[in-house]
């Protein structure tokens, strides 16, 4: 597929006189800013039927529906949709306080659960204090060096902090999420991958949702790129594997996100749709560099609109034109960038996968490109629905 040329024509222009086909091509040139010589897929869902654009080139055809990416912190709602299965089938509880299953947690007070973990609310910050110096020993690769075990031991010798959760304002911690993925692979007695294979892409039909590679997804995989187009390694992240460690294909997260539209198995669906219940409201105040950030770029109105709430690892939003309740989450590795979200009313989602990493104003300001790429054709959607 050729690259789509920028237009100047109107958003509302854009989505009430272009086919599907143009109107995607319009929004990507407007909104992408991915670098040369790399990928982009838009994946969307409509009435019940997938299609998937590529842009770009990955290897020598454009990418498409099966073209693998490492989806970050989208990981992070395969590994709350394990939690809610795993309760679902009475193994756990959402309100299981986290020392339960851990000696390394054992003083850990029990108001600290595993939903406090689910929704960002357990006070724990945003990553280890000791991951530095395996970031240092590897910068191209910085979470190679650190293991499982280092995670635990910092766990161990950290006073945790306690709140009621009704109290407790959305934190965001990718170590919350990295001890939600172990807890889980601990109590089933696999790895975290065995465990959302199993209960989640096998159920669902996801063939390319993992994160060790075969031979033929290798060959699928768009090589990773940083924000100026230049080619980086791949991430291992052994600690995180439930905080940011997946790689999946638009078509798997299409499917993923059908599913919690209500195409899941039975055994699923409940389980699911509790994730979208939202559980916690309260965000804290911007800190000092998003401030700044703001004050350089001006308010976005995307982030503000967009966390109005925390489901099971979905941020709860509305969409900026049609004000329409939006299920979403982002993430980004080193040269990656992703995005999936769906609108329950209307039954549609959309999912954005690229093989270029952050720039420095998305990590400060919250919200990228490829974020609001994501809520345009959303919006296209909602306006274009049956």
């Amino acid at each position: 597929m050729q690259e789509a040329k920028p237009q100047t024509r109107s958003l509302f222009w854009i989505s009430r006189t272009l086919s599907m086909h143009e109107a995607i091509d319009s929004l990507v040139a407007r909104y992408s800013d991915h670098p040369p010589n790399t990928s982009l897929v838009a994946g969307v869902l409509q009435n019940g039927r997938n299609t998937v654009y590529g842009y770009g080139v990955q290897g020598r055809a454009a990418p498409h529906g099966e073209t693998l990416f490492e989806i970050g912190s989208v990981t992070k709602v395969f590994t709350t949709a394990l939690l809610a299965i795993l309760a679902d089938e009475g193994l756990l509880a959402l309100d299981q306080p986290i020392r339960d299953l851990a000696p390394e947690l054992s003083g850990y007070h029990p108001g600290i659960t595993l939903l406090q973990l689910a929704t960002h609310t357990a006070a724990l910050p945003k990553m280890p204090g000791d991951v530095f110096a395996s970031m240092l020993r590897n910068p191209s690769n910085p979470y190679a060096h650190y293991s499982t075990d280092h995670l635990m031991g910092f766990l161990s010798r950290r006073t945790p902090v306690v709140k009621p959760i009704t109290e407790q304002a959305v934190r965001y911690s990718n170590l919350g999420l990295a001890l939600l993925g172990t807890l889980l692979a601990r109590k089933l007695g696999i790895s975290y991958e065995e465990a959302v294979h199993g209960r989640i892409c096998e159920p669902l039909g996801l063939k390319d949702t993992c994160i060790r590679l075969a031979l033929d997804q290798k060959r699928r995989l768009a090589p990773p790129h940083n924000a100026r187009g230049k080619r980086i390694r791949n991430w291992d992240m052994p600690a995180f594997d439930g905080a940011g460690a997946l790689k999946s294909s638009a078509s798997d997260l299409l499917a993923f996100l059908e599913a919690h539209l209500g195409q899941a198995p039975a055994l699923l669906a409940a389980a699911l749709k509790g994730c979208h219940e939202i559980r916690a409201r309260t965000f804290p105040p911007a800190g000092l560099l998003r401030r700044l950030a703001t004050r350089s770029h001006g308010q976005d109105p995307y982030l503000k609109q967009n966390q109005e709430g925390m489901g099971l690892g979905w941020y709860a939003g509305r969409l900026f034109r049609s004000g329409l309740r939006v299920h979403w989450h982002h993430g980004a590795t080193g040269g990656y960038r992703a995005f999936a979200a769906f609108v329950p009313q209307k039954g549609s989602a959309a999912v954005i996968l690229a093989n270029s990493g952050l720039r420095m104003q998305d990590g400060l300001r919250g919200i990228t490109a490829t974020d609001r790429l994501g809520f345009e054709i959303l919006d296209h959607l909602v306006e274009n629905s049956g």
